[in-house]
Formats: C-alpha cells, sequence, structure tokens
C-alpha cells in the first residue's frame, strides 16, 4: 500500500506515533484551522496492528549502543562523515540517551 513516509513504520506496527493538532482562534486562520482538524479527524481513525516485540536483555542493549556510539565517535573524531556526519552526530546523542536511559532504570 501507498504510506506516507513519516508513518510507515507506525502503519506496519514496528513504531508509534502521536499527532497534535494545533488550531488558531484567529478569524483570518479559519481555512487552515478547518483542514487541521479535517486531518485530525481522518488521522484518528488510523488502525494499526502493533507487533508484539521480544524482550531484550538489558546488558545486550547496553552493549549494542556501546558498541554503536563507539563507531560514531571514531568517524566523529576522524573528521569524516562527509555528508552523512549530521546523521553521525544524531547516532551518538541516541546512542548516548539510551545508556543514560538504561543507567538511570537499573541504576547501573
Amino acid at each position: 500500500p501507498d504510506r506516507p513516509q513519516l508513518l510507515q513504520e507506525s502503519m506496519s506496527g514496528d513504531a508509534s506515533t502521536a499527532c497534535f493538532v494545533c488550531l488558531s482562534q484567529a478569524p483570518a486562520n479559519l481555512t487552515q484551522s478547518k483542514f487541521s482538524l479535517d486531518f485530525g479527524e481522518v488521522f484518528s481513525r488510523l488502525s494499526t496492528q502493533p507487533k508484539r516485540r521480544r524482550p531484550q536483555h538489558r546488558a545486550a542493549l547496553a552493549r549494542s549502543a556501546s558498541k554503536l556510539l563507539l563507531q560514531a565517535e571514531d568517524v566523529l573524531k576522524s573528521g569524516g562523515g562527509g555528508k552523512y556526519r549530521v546523521m553521525r552526530e544524531a547516532q551518538a546523542f541516541d546512542c548516548r540517551q539510551q545508556l543514560a536511559i538504561l543507567k538511570a532504570l537499573c541504576g547501573k
């Protein structure tokens, strides 16, 4: 099926998506607010089939995030990455967040 790229993982059950519809009280924005409400109504009727995920050990998650963080940092330290540098920076940030969350949850 033809799905917007933004919603593809949510529609397939691989991810969750939240949608916030913003409106304006200004009379000049009536048309845009109406379109927003129409979109929100259609979006609220979308159905997804969430997939059950197998549990993963915390240690395995931490190892995976640490390994990926080291790879990203190595590329960034070497000045490499080219047009993908921003993606590597985001990857490193994500890994640091995952490790911080695991540490906060597990106290280790």
